[in-house]
Formats: C-alpha cells, structure tokens, sequence
C-alpha cells in the first residue's frame, strides 16, 4: 500500500512538470518574441492610484521614483489612498517633491479594495494604474506598460513584480524564487489566454471597464485578490482583453521573517477557495497534490533506499521543468540564475508550503494590524 501512494506520488510530481514544461514552451514561442516600442509618443492619460497603511518608512523611495517617471507630465496623476494610517505616511506625500499634480484621499472604508475603489472613483483619466507602496520602479517602467503594442483593444495590461532581497538565508532564496516561478507562470498563462494570476503592484485598466464590472462587488468579502479576481471579472466578460506586458517590470521586498513570511503567504492563499474557474481549480488542486506528494517522497527517502532513489527521480522531474521556466524568465530580464537556489526551490519549497497550510489554518494571522 505504502509503494502505491508513493508511486502515486511520483506521477504527481510528474504531472506538475509537464504542466510547467508547458509554459516554458509559451515563453519559447510567444514571450521571447513580443516587443514592445519604448519610443512611443501617442501614451495614454493614466491615473496612479497608491494605496497606503501606514507605509512612512517605504514611501519616500516610491516617491523618488515616481519623479524619475518618463512619462508625459500632462498625462499623469497620482492619487494617494490613505487606508487609515497611523504613521507620518500623510506627511511624507505632503512634504515630497513631485512633478506630476497628486492629491491624497481618505478611504471611506477598510481594506485595500475598499482604497483602491476610492482612487479609481477619484480618477480623472480612462486609465487606472495600482501599485503598492513599497514598491520600486526605474524610469521607463510606467512608459513600458503602457506602450503594449494591443493598448486599444486591451481592458487590463498586467505587468511583472520581481522580489528584491539578500540572498544569504534560505527564506529570502524561497520567496526569491518562489516569486518568480509565479511570475513567469503568469506571464505564459496570459500568453496563452488562460489567466493564471498577476500583482496588483503593477497592473493597469480602464475605469469604464471596472466601473461596468462594479469593480470588487461580487468578491469585497475576500481579504485578498484585489488583483487576481479583477484580473477573472474582466476575462470572463471580456474574454482576451487582458493581456500581459512582460516588458514592465517593478520590484518589492522580501519581507524578514518566517512569521510574516506565512502570514503573507497565508493570506494570499485565502482567495484559492474562492476560485469559481474550473482550470483553476484543477491546476488548484494540482499544484496542492503535487507539493504533498513531494513532502511525501522525502519522507519515504529516510524509509529505505528503494524509495530514496523514488525520490531522487521525483527532485529530477520538479527541479529540471522548475529550472526550465526560472531560467527563462531570468535570461529574459537579463538576470543571472542560480542552479542551486532553484534546486533549494524544488526540494524544501514543498515542506514549506505544507507548513504555510498548517499555521494558516491553526492560526489565521493579521495584515497591518488587521485580522484576516
């Protein structure tokens, strides 16, 4: 019986990597071709709606970066969505210097879609911009999102967020990499008009188009997704008018500790309940089974030689399709890949994953002071 589920286990393992085999081939015969004009002159009007909580210690740079912004000065707005904080954040906006003609708000209500719904209601312009506000951007980064070469036929163009940290300790190499298997997962998702996933850190769409969706309506209740399930509102009624921009790129930190590292992953697994997409689900329940399956094989390894060479198989099947996808999504930013943090990826992100599920469950956690 054991040998069953363990062989089991292996074709599970198998199945999750082919499945990433697959989306390596997308980056091969779409995402390495689509180009983007970084010259463009005829860019859109935008709205940049940042929502804040308590951010003091993260703004400034933001702030920075969006100066450094090359973008038509007439064509922007920020709108800064206080979500009720109890910092200086405030202070900083007001005190920054900014080209572009800002204004700060304060959110009618909790949560950051509760903020973000305030913003887009504040907006003057057709496009709607979101990011966090501990995230980074260099120059061109807005002008690249918006210079997608389908613009007038698109509803939603979902840029790329890439996790910046010190790579000395195994959670800071987790999450690293962890982030970018999603990442380039999403891309080739959307490529393939199957959306997947996306951040809300780097997201663009029309008001009218959320506005004619009633926005986060049919999802408000969910702690989490303001981007995801926007991101499947707007697909399911407009089928491929979201697209990605792989070209757009801005990054955010790692956060520093296991606990916020569960509760944040903790939170962001709240919302696969939720999903209502029967590929969704299926891929839902794939890569839950998969990551089990692994637990379960490194368990048996310290069974028997049998079932340590079982496992051994089973790391070769995740690590070579996992290092097949990473591997292109870092040539791509021009990255350099570390075969081993990949490796690290495949064999303990799973035992990690299993403990995410457990403290999440004993334990729901809070955001920013909030509970989930």
């Amino acid at each position: 019986m054991i040998e069953g589920i363990i062989w089991s286990c292996l074709l599970l393992t198998m199945l999750y990597s082919f499945w990433i085999r697959g989306l390596s081939k997308v980056w091969d015969e779409k995402v390495l071709s689509f180009f983007v004009d970084a010259e463009k002159q005829n860019l859109p009007s935008v709205s940049l709606v940042i929502p804040f909580r308590n951010e003091e210690n993260n703004l400034s740079a933001l702030l920075n970066d969006i100066y450094q912004f090359d973008y038509p000065v007439e064509l922007v707005e920020c709108i800064f969505v206080n979500d009720y904080s109890d910092d200086n954040s405030v202070s900083v906006i007001e005190n920054a210097k900014l080209k572009f003609p800002f204004k700060i708000i304060q959110s009618s209500s909790n949560g950051k879609k509760a903020a973000i719904t305030n913003g887009v209601e504040s907006a003057k312009n057709t496009w709607i911009v979101t990011t966090d506000a501990d995230t980074r951007w260099d120059a061109h980064a807005l002008r690249m999102l918006m210079s997608h070469p389908k613009l007038n036929e698109a509803d939603m163009i979902c840029g790329v967020v890439e996790l910046k940290g010190s790579e000395d300790n195994l959670l800071n190499v987790l999450q690293i990499q962890e982030y970018a298997i999603l990442q380039a997962a999403g891309v080739s998702s959307l490529f393939r008009h199957e959306p997947l996933l996306n951040s809300g850190a780097n997201l663009a769409f029309r008001k009218y188009a959320f506005t004619d969706v009633e926005g986060y309506k049919n999802h408000q209740h969910i702690a989490s997704g303001d981007d995801v399930f926007l991101m499947l509102t707007f697909a399911n009624k407009w089928n491929d008018s979201v697209v990605s921009n792989p070209k757009s790129k801005v990054t955010s930190a790692t956060v520093s500790s296991w606990s916020a590292y569960f509760q944040q992953r903790s939170r962001w697994g709240m919302k696969a309940r939720h999903y209502k997409d029967k590929h969704l689900i299926q891929l839902g329940f794939l890569f839950l089974l998969s990551n089990l399956a692994m637990v379960a094989t490194i368990a048996a390894a310290f069974v028997s030689v049998y079932y340590l060479l079982i496992f051994l198989i089973a790391v070769l099947f995740r690590f070579s399709a996992e290092h097949s996808l990473i591997k292109r999504y870092y040539a791509y930013y021009n990255s350099t890949l570390s075969s081993m943090q990949v490796l690290m990826l495949s064999v303990f992100y799973p035992i990690v994953f299993l403990m995410t599920l457990f403290t999440g469950w004993i334990a729901p956690g809070s955001w920013k002071g909030r509970k989930l």
